[in-house]
């Protein structure tokens, strides 16, 4: 029914001889915060259910201008009974402005809403950050390191296999012969075979230059993160955590941003 501009549930409730009237506030009420109102005006009241009239439920989160609508029924405890709308109370005359109202209203709380959690996601998000500062810096000093390291044993690599071809050629050319140092350079060769097939037996990759660089600077990052005992485990989930609150914040100030278009479009 309406009454002096506000639109009322009329309800005879279990414990009570009398009806008891309940205000729709149509502005922000919905029908679960209507529920709860009815529970607390009666404590033999168990349970309160709002249905359509061909008993489909209507769910709490559903605006209590819902049942503006249509006629609808209700079910206290195991009571079912049915509410007739009085067709005038849906018509727009009674409401000139409730339509704009109810969409000003929304859009008011939504972008409140929206600053809200943009504002506790921003401040999680520069938590994380300041937590992995320090963390980030010890790893860029473990990677610049194993990466020196890296560079001096490739060197050392190429410094050996210079000395090794200097001193088969002394051999062949200044102490012995080429019919004698032949069978020797067949099983220097040889054995950089069997290496690099038992390399890639060892790791199940293939023994090439850029990949045998990355496995070396691996072991000795390894080796930096084991002896500094620095705790991978909490930096992957700061990471992984910086990395979900990030995407969560863009999401947020996307829809923020459609919402302004939204708002400012006559």
């Amino acid at each position: 029914m309406l009454q002096n501009g506000f639109a009322l549930l009329k309800l005879k409730l279990p414990s009570q001889s009398e009806h008891c009237l309940f205000v729709l506030q149509l502005q922000c009420q919905t029908i679960g915060d209507l529920k709860r109102n009815i529970l607390k005006e009666d404590d033999t009241l168990q349970s309160v259910a709002f249905y359509l009239t061909d008993n489909q439920r209507i769910a709490d989160s559903s605006p209590v201008t819902f049942l503006l609508k249509s006629n609808f029924k209700i079910r206290l405890n195991q009571t079912t009974s049915q509410v007739n709308v009085e067709q005038s109370i849906g018509e727009e005359k009674h409401f000139p402005e409730l339509s704009l109202l109810l969409q000003t209203l929304q859009m008011h709380q939504s972008a409140q809403k929206i600053e809200e959690q943009e504002k506790s996601l921003a401040k999680k998000l520069s938590s994380v950050h300041k937590r992995l500062m320090p963390l980030n810096e010890q790893v860029e000093c473990m990677v610049d390191k194993a990466d020196r390291r890296t560079k001096t044993t490739l060197w050392f690599g190429l410094c050996y296999l210079g000395a090794q071809a200097g001193i088969l050629a002394r051999l062949t050319w200044w102490e012995y012969s080429w019919d004698v140092m032949e069978p020797v350079t067949y099983f220097v060769t040889y054995m950089g075979v069997l290496l690099s097939y038992g390399y890639f037996l060892i790791t199940r990759q293939p023994y090439e230059y850029p990949v045998v660089k990355d496995r070396i600077t691996a072991t000795y990052l390894h080796r930096a993160v084991t002896s500094s005992r620095f705790d991978v485990g909490q930096y992957e989930a700061l990471k992984k955590q910086a990395t979900i609150l990030e995407q969560e914040l863009y999401r947020l100030r996307q829809l923020k941003e459609l919402n302004s278009q939204h708002a400012n479009t006559p």
